[in-house]
């Protein structure tokens, strides 16, 4: 595994941008960065990057093109949006979007169908698409402190969940009592109370 920081990143950049093959994990966390060049998909063999911890609005298109990516940390930034291409990431098996401000999900984000965790709390998301609890292999979901009014129905073909935080005020819509038990109701002040199993 060949790793590259933000040093052998700037580097790459002032060196034209050309593709590699080489590089699979990249660590740009905690640098203050405000933006990501679009020639961050000429580096197609990533299997992780780290983007957390900076000042992005939102990913570059072409973060679709790193179709080998595995693990997608992009907490604690200022995103707002992600972009349609993200779809394109379909060996994708985490996605940390914790701590931003995004307002909705791209639908294509049914695509990443391999993907077990997926942590999109304290965002300002007001609904969650639909076609999210198509995510067959999802384990982990985290949406607690957005602001969200409802779940969708289809919350329940969850069928691998094994761990689900969500805000207390909606625990109605967790009808399923095989699902309960997987359930962590956030109280509104920020801890935790475990979901009651019937």
């Amino acid at each position: 595994m060949t790793t590259w920081r933000i040093k052998e990143f700037n580097e790459w950049i002032s060196g034209g941008c050309k593709p590699d093959n080489t590089v699979t994990e990249l660590k740009l966390n905690d640098e203050g960065l405000t933006s990501l060049p679009e020639s961050i998909g000429n580096l197609t063999a990533l299997r992780a990057l780290y983007i957390y911890g900076n000042q992005l609005t939102s990913p570059p298109e072409s973060i679709g093109n790193l179709t080998a990516l595995w693990w997608l940390k992009a907490s604690c930034n200022k995103l707002t949006s992600l972009p349609e291409s993200i779809g394109n990431l379909t060996a994708l098996r985490a996605l940390d979007l914790y701590g931003n401000q995004l307002t909705s999900l791209p639908e294509s984000i049914v695509n990443l169908t391999y993907l077990r965790g997926l942590v999109i709390s304290h965002n300002q998301l007001t609904s969650l698409p639909e076609s999210i609890w198509n995510l067959k292999t999802l384990r982990v979901l985290y949406v607690e402190n957005n602001q969200l009014t409802s779940l969708p129905e289809s919350i329940m073909d969850l069928k691998h969940i094994e761990h689900v935080r969500v805000d207390f005020y909606l625990k109605d819509f967790i009808t399923n009592p095989d699902m309960l038990k997987f359930v962590i109701f956030v109280e509104e002040k920020g801890d935790t109370k475990p979901a009651m199993q019937s």
